[in-house]
């Protein structure tokens, strides 16, 4: 993938007057428009806007990436605006950051995947080059700009032989998109600049990407930990020398990481053990705790919402062909329509709505698993289906109570160290030690 052609000249707008984040969308979106980029400049926004409130987009040394997903956009594209004075209200991984350079993406809906990450992959890897950003803040003509993304990126450097130290690293983020692949690409810049070996395991969007192999893992000095949610199947590194830190670390500053984790460990790494509570419990303060517990719940809960917006959105597109505007489509005539399109429609955005009524179960089972275990999940998930609402009688009156987003929120905090308190307290005999989750914590 040429980053230079997804882009153009009348697309890299040097030395603006932007005001606010505000400014910049709506510029953005009215120059895609004209030239065919997008068919709806409101629905395009709005898909940034939305994309702004999961995670913040700014990173370091003034620059942002905000992006946008939507079925709006005909092709990949992205601007590059450069602003003559800094913003400083863009939400940053840094909050010391000025934006004052942005990258705006803009992704179809079905390539929203791979495609994605790729794009977003190799943008980081570029502006993580030594003095990549300084040379596109210091370029005259956008022929500069694009000359500065059309450089190849060629062959990464790697270890030929065993003798240079291996260090290994883990990123993850909430939304797992931008800040894992950018956090990983900073610390392999770093280390390949101070001379180490390095592989850097994703637990992203796609999955767990990137593992190294049981052979990596014996040669191995240690592992970085930059995360802000909870991490999967982490036993695989139990025993290296560690550090751990949330994922912004590593781009501001991954040389300190990595001699950190060489001279410094914090101990060896055992997941879910005394030793990992015990770093938990000293570096780690109950905010802390509960925001990353916030940001693992809502990882698991944005492709339930994700896939929910599709499956609604079919059928009510489906329903303009036959007349049927404002989403009309879920009204309960249609379910038994002569024409079995339009029953099918009415059906699938009925199962688009059971999608929908899963998010709030999943966020809380997601936040108390973070903060409890497995052993949380399940009241969590029950909680969580009765924030999304429930039918209740008095005096033989049905009612419906709803407590929503929030109501999720608290119920996961709640079932979390509900649990955790009992799991600690709650003392069984070894042989019947693993009935205490099903039959007793459960049921409390």
């Amino acid at each position: 993938m040429k980053l230079n052609m997804l882009t153009s000249y009348d697309l890299i707008m040097l030395d603006q007057n932007y005001q606010t984040k505000e400014d910049i969308f709506d510029a953005v979106a009215k120059k895609f428009l004209n030239k065919g980029i997008i068919q709806d400049k409101d629905v395009f926004k709005t898909a940034l806007y939305q994309r702004e409130m999961e995670n913040a987009t700014g990173l370091e040394n003034g620059v942002a990436i905000p992006h946008a997903k939507s079925g709006t956009i005909k092709q990949p594209t992205f601007a590059v605006i450069r602003l003559n004075h800094p913003i400083n209200s863009w939400q940053s991984l840094s909050p010391e950051n000025q934006v004052d350079l942005i990258f705006l993406l803009a992704i179809p809906k079905e390539k929203a995947g791979s495609y994605h990450l790729e794009l977003l992959s190799q943008l980081s890897r570029i502006l993580m080059k030594k003095g990549a950003i300084n040379n596109i803040k210091q370029a005259e003509h956008p022929e500069e700009v694009l000359e500065i993304l059309n450089t190849e990126e060629g062959t990464k450097k790697t270890a030929q032989t065993n003798n240079q130290e291996l260090i290994l690293g883990v990123t993850a983020c909430a939304t797992g998109i931008a800040h894992t692949y950018m956090a990983a690409e900073a610390l392999e810049t770093a280390a390949e600049e101070m001379g180490y070996e390095i592989l850097v395991e994703k637990q992203g969007a796609n999955g767990i990407e990137d593992r190294p192999s049981e052979t990596d893992i014996k040669r191995a000095k240690g592992v970085i930990i930059a995360t802000d949610v909870e991490l999967q199947n982490m036993s695989y590194y139990d025993g290296l020398p560690y550090i751990k830190t949330k994922v912004a670390e590593p781009i501001k500053n991954p040389q300190n990481l990595i001699d950190r984790v060489i001279t410094q460990p914090l101990g060896k790494y055992f997941s879910n053990t005394v030793s990992e509570k015990k770093e938990s419990s000293e570096k780690n303060t109950i905010g802390t705790e509960m925001y990353q517990a916030l940001m693992s719940g809502l990882s698991y809960m944005i492709p339930i919402v994700v896939g929910a917006g599709l499956m609604s959105a079919i059928p009510q597109i489906g329903g303009l062909f036959f007349g049927i505007e404002g989403g009309a489509i879920e009204n309960a005539v249609y379910a038994n329509s002569s024409n079995s399109v339009i029953s099918f429609l009415y059906y699938l955005n009925l199962f688009g709505g059971f999608i929908f009524s899963l998010m709030y179960p999943v966020l809380s089972a997601f936040i108390a698993n973070a903060i409890a275990g497995k052993v949380g999940m399940t009241a969590g998930f029950i909680g969580g289906g009765l924030a999304g609402g429930m039918m209740y009688s008095l005096n033989g009156i049905e009612d419906h109570a709803e407590s929503g987003f929030l109501g999720a929120i608290a119920i996961g905090y709640v079932s979390g160290y509900f649990c955790k308190f009992l799991n600690n307290k709650i003392k069984l005999p070894k042989n019947i030690q693993s009935l205490k989750p099903m039959l007793i914590l459960n049921d409390l």
